[in-house]
């Protein structure tokens, strides 16, 4: 709750700075204005030249509303977009990293240099939706949104990868297979994670083009 409070009061002190929010208040001031007038008002003429203002006034607020709200919805959906494709590339680095073991591509690092850098990219997944918690560009919180649309449940994986950290440490290991069991758990998460942020972002970009095309 304290998070969402000092999230809205971020966006309400940047949409603040933009001027035309206040040229919408100014123009929703008008509209009141002549909208009384033109009940004060007993002459006709003026009357009805009020009535006609505020007419055209609150028509110009309404499309400006919703052209408005369409643009802080797509704006909304492609940061969210560019923070999903950033942490889409973590895991892709992380299923690079194991393919190359299985294939025992080691490259220039030796076998046990490998297996610890496999582990350090599982686990600046983790990071990386952490330190998104702190991103004002972004309108969710990583860690829920991960947990509650994804079912990955980031300090539970981070306990994981630290116990993987701690095993590769003690060389609690000996063959590729006990390597693999050693990070079947986090592997298993991972997979999830990447089904389903892929899912999301191939439905935002469905979502972005829908709203790009619709006339309100």
């Amino acid at each position: 709750m304290k998070y969402k409070l000092q999230l809205f009061g971020k966006r309400l002190q940047i949409y603040a700075g933009f001027p035309q929010v206040w040229i919408f208040i100014f123009l929703v001031f008008a509209a009141v204005l002549f909208y009384c007038l033109s009940i004060k008002v007993c002459d006709e003429y003026y009357k009805s030249l009020f009535t006609n203002i505020f007419s055209g006034l609150l028509t110009g607020l309404v499309l400006s509303a919703l052209s408005g709200s369409r643009q802080v919805y797509i704006a909304k959906q492609e940061k969210k977009y560019e923070w999903l494709k950033q942490l889409h590339e973590r895991i892709m680095d992380y299923k690079t990293m194991r393919g190359r073991f299985l294939s025992n591509d080691f490259g220039e690092y030796d076998r046990d240099d490998f297996i610890y850098d496999m582990g350090a990219h599982a686990s600046w997944i983790n990071d990386f939706i952490k330190i998104g918690v702190s991103d004002k560009r972004i309108h969710f919180n990583p860690i829920t949104y991960c947990k509650k649309a994804y079912g990955y449940n980031v300090d539970v994986l981070s306990e994981q990868n630290e116990k993987i950290h701690d095993a590769l440490m003690r060389g609690d290991y000996s063959d590729k297979k006990s390597v693999l069991e050693l990070f079947q758990y986090v592997e298993k998460g991972i997979n999830n994670l990447n089904h389903k942020v892929a899912s999301d972002m191939r439905d935002i970009e469905i979502k972005i083009a829908t709203a790009q095309r619709s006339l309100i």
